[in-house]
């Protein structure tokens, strides 16, 4: 057994001594040269814990290594100038790879708290940033999205690295598929964050979320921010929200909604309807001077004179209309 070394000869006979097969226990471990072991010992070595795949990524999408460069103590050593080529931009297609993967990897609760302890979210919100490609802004909201998923510290973490800015400025941006990420990460940001309600609501954020109830930014958008606008009208900032979906002219496209072929579209219309309507004298006369209790009143007798069965599927939404029916 001279040519194999005494943790490889413990594991292989650790293996052997606890397998349920009597002629594997029997086994005589035979003389190897060493060379034919080396291309295990190799493969061990070059495994990654998550931690340490992590932070290479990190620094990968951040532009600061390239894919092949190693995490030993001299990368992170020197200026610039003295990195040479490892600090050059790397390309859009490389850094937005890297961010693919770590979208994986924070998934992971555990990973997406040592994430954070990596300095990672302080990145993407850079990543995030206007002069970025809408490539690197998409992966970086997606990523931001995930880890603030059901993970308190992660998002206090990010409200403190400035996520809210940037998803803001990602909303006003040109690319249709960043601002999808943005909604799906602005929920997450808000969600049961008073702190963070309140920065959005007082700083205009609301009436940023304008454009996405109008049918042309389509009825996946438009149902995503139908319901975190219904989200925001459950918080303590609800008068003022009422106020800026009234004055702002959220409601004539979102009623519009009532009509949709698109079940969950149209119950989210009318949840919404609901709760801006609800103790609002405002969006009480907005509904009268619109139609909108003759279309509730049409459609609920619409429903009523279906058959049981059908009813059925319609529970829901005539729970809904009833509701608004005792308010306006």
């Amino acid at each position: 057994m001279s040519g194999i070394s005494g943790i490889d000869f413990g594991l292989l006979k650790f293996c052997l001594e606890h397998t349920d097969a009597p002629n594997l226990q029997d086994t005589v471990l035979p003389d190897r040269d060493p060379k034919d072991y080396e291309w295990l010992r190799k493969a061990l070595g070059d495994l990654e814990d998550d931690a340490t795949r992590m932070k290479k990524l990190i620094k990968i999408a951040h532009g600061e290594i390239s894919p092949t460069e190693g995490l030993d103590a001299k990368s992170d050593k020197g200026t610039p100038e003295e990195k040479g080529e490892n600090t050059a931009q790397l390309d859009t297609e490389t850094r937005r790879y890297a961010l693919e993967e770590l979208q994986y990897y924070v998934e992971d609760i555990d990973n997406a708290l040592n994430f954070a302890k990596l300095g990672g979210i302080r990145v993407l919100t850079e990543c995030m940033s206007p002069s970025e490609h809408h490539d690197i802004r998409y992966w970086a909201a997606w990523v931001l999205g995930t880890l603030v998923q059901n993970n308190p510290p992660t998002q206090v973490q990010c409200l403190k690295e400035g996520a809210l800015k940037v998803t803001i400025e990602a909303l006003c941006g040109e690319h249709a598929d960043v601002k999808e990420k943005a909604i799906f990460l602005l929920s997450g940001l808000l969600r049961d964050s008073d702190v963070a309600v309140a920065a959005f609501v007082d700083h205009g954020g609301v009436g940023v979320l304008r454009p996405f109830v109008d049918a042309e930014a389509g009825k996946k958008i438009a149902a995503k921010t139908i319901f975190l606008l219904t989200q925001l009208l459950r918080t303590p900032h609800r008068e003022k929200v009422q106020n800026i979906l009234v004055s702002e002219h959220f409601l004539a496209p979102i009623s519009k909604y009532t009509e949709s072929d698109n079940t969950d579209l149209r119950e989210k219309a009318f949840e919404l309807l609901l709760e801006a309507l609800r103790g609002s004298s405002p969006a009480k006369e907005w509904a009268k001077g619109a139609g909108l209790p003759a279309s509730i009143r049409s459609r609920g007798d619409h429903l009523a004179g279906l058959d049981k069965d059908t009813q059925a599927d319609y529970e829901h939404e005539r729970h809904l209309i009833r509701e608004l029916r005792k308010i306006i």
